[in-house]
């Protein structure tokens, strides 16, 4: 395997607390992948959104090109799917010969979740008037368009070995706030790949997955508390996300819900309700005070449920742990796109860009995993990670895999 030389400079990548990861994995239910647009602001789906691409990611995809023509070049009849390509399906439209010669009569598979990209990259690759796309049987040194509307939650849009190489560049991230669930996306993507195939995945260099090890704690600490068992119901993706989670009170057969809305507030419901009949369960207020002397700020008590923010400013570890490293990724992203946007562009970039950031530091969106959970969760699926590339132009890695024989 082949590194280059900027190391991941953000928190330590560890779990600050103390917690085991991996807890949420008793159930997931996803109610509404058809869902068209996500409650919190993320860019992909904006007008400005191609022009912050080609300003911020020149080097990402460069190095994306090189590696997927490597692995196609020569062959015939490839299949490619691309996982959230957005509206202008960069940067393979800017290379369409290049992409002609690699997929070579077979398949360009575009997946996207948002049905009015897809619509849009139809439009545009249709625009391009380019000999070497159809949407039609394609011939040799021409690749066969199919745009498909599907959310990775419900799977790769793609049959069992059929796929010579998958490209995942800043979109999995949005996907899914839990690590497991990560890790079944790319079990997926092994289920479709032939052997040997390849995998390229490309990646924000930065930790934002603290929201799911706060939410480790606050189900720890809220389950030792009250002495019930724990359900949390998490709507932050646009979906609901339930989660059962049993911690060792099975015979009590009671139970606490944690409800993280789309807001990224957080509302503990039930909390004390059995507290009339058993003086030995705690009231809400005995509970937020139990709460509070765990290092827990911000709450309001009324009526057996208690509200707090899931990202607390006041708190240090949320502070250092998610806020810290949002900041620091925005400014590296905002130095780049400013350099290379059109100065007419700068104000809407300034204006998504803020938002963006402003969800992220609440834990609602761009859920990056930092390198060393994404080189461990590519082992886990089944795959040989042969290079790890960190960019010199803004904060980005490109990770290469292929797939394994187990």
């Amino acid at each position: 395997m082949v590194r280059n030389s900027r190391p991941y400079s953000g928190p330590a990548d560890g779990n600050p607390s103390g917690y085991p990861s991996g807890r949420f994995v008793a159930e997931t239910r996803v109610d509404d992948l058809d869902k068209d647009e996500q409650s919190a602001e993320d860019l992909a789906p904006k007008k400005i959104y191609p022009a912050i691409a080609r300003a911020m990611m020149g080097e990402l995809h460069a190095n994306l090109l090189e590696v997927v023509s490597y692995h196609l070049r020569g062959g015939s009849g490839q299949n490619l799917l691309v996982l959230g390509p957005g509206s202008e399906v960069l940067p393979f439209s800017e290379h369409l010969d290049d992409v002609g010669d690699m997929i070579n009569g077979g398949d360009l598979i575009l997946q996207d979740y948002n049905e009015t990209i897809c619509r849009k990259m139809k439009e545009y690759l249709e625009g391009k008037k380019s000999d070497r796309l159809t949407f039609g049987d394609a011939g040799p040194g021409q690749a066969r368009v199919i745009i498909r509307h599907q959310d990775v939650r419900a799977g790769l849009a793609a049959q069992p070995d059929s796929l010579d190489a998958i490209d995942m560049t800043v979109s999995v991230h949005h996907a899914t706030q839990y690590e497991n669930d990560l890790i079944r996306i790319l079990a997926d993507a092994r289920r479709v790949l032939k052997k040997n195939g390849l995998l390229h995945i490309g990646e924000g260099n930065v930790d934002m997955k603290y929201s799911e090890r706060k939410l480790e704690r606050l189900v720890k600490d809220v389950s030792e508390i009250t002495g019930t068992n724990i359900e949390l119901f998490d709507r932050r993706n646009g979906i609901e996300n339930r989660r059962q989670l049993l911690l060792g009170y099975l015979d009590l057969g009671e139970r606490t819900t944690i409800l993280v809305n789309e807001q990224g507030m957080v509302e503990l419901l039930g909390v004390g309700l059995s507290c009339s009949s058993d003086r030995s369960k705690p009231n809400e207020y005995e509970v937020a005070e139990a709460l509070a002397q765990r290092g827990y700020k911000q709450m309001i008590e009324s009526d057996h449920s208690i509200f707090l923010p899931l990202i607390d400013h006041a708190i240090e570890d949320d502070f250092q742990g998610l806020i810290v490293p949002v900041r620091k990724y925005y400014a590296e992203v905002s130095a780049a796109c400013l350099k290379n946007l059109a100065p007419e562009d700068h104000e809407a970039f300034r204006k998504a860009i803020s938002k963006e950031q402003s969800d992220a530091e609440r834990g609602l969106v761009e859920y990056y995993s930092p390198p060393s959970m994404v080189e461990k969760n590519l082992q886990l699926a089944g795959f040989r990670l042969l290079d790890v590339r960190y960019t010199e132009q803004g904060p980005f890695v490109n990770y290469v895999a292929v797939k394994t024989d187990w």
